[in-house]
């Protein structure tokens, strides 16, 4: 029973993720931009009740938040790989699914 709970956690935490995903574009699209970003200086996510540091700078672009995908990852157990080409990123999630959001409106899960 506690490792159905713990996977019913994990696929609403993969849940809330994917959706936070979908509202942001990858940090590096943000890099091949001529724009002027704001760099948040006091940005705090916090995680099961505990302070998460991201390590990475968030940025206001637009009024849009671009947030690190690949630590966001991370933090769920999943790891994140940058497409340059197409430019997209996969994630890959601890139990096997894939999300790949790219920049142009061509996210999908498999």
């Amino acid at each position: 029973m506690v490792c159905k709970s713990k996977q019913a956690s994990k696929r609403i935490l993969l849940s809330i993720f994917v959706m936070l995903l979908l509202c942001i574009a990858p940090l590096t699209a943000l890099a091949a931009q001529n724009v002027d970003a704001s760099v948040v200086q006091e940005a705090t996510l916090t995680m099961d009740g505990e302070k998460v540091d991201l390590e990475v700078s968030v940025r206001i672009v637009d009024g849009r938040l671009f947030l690190p995908v690949a630590r966001l990852a991370g933090l769920f157990n999943a790891t994140a790989k940058w497409d340059q080409d197409n430019e997209e990123v996969t994630i890959f999630s601890s139990n096997g699914d894939q999300i790949i959001l790219g920049n142009g409106g061509t996210d999908r899960l498999r």
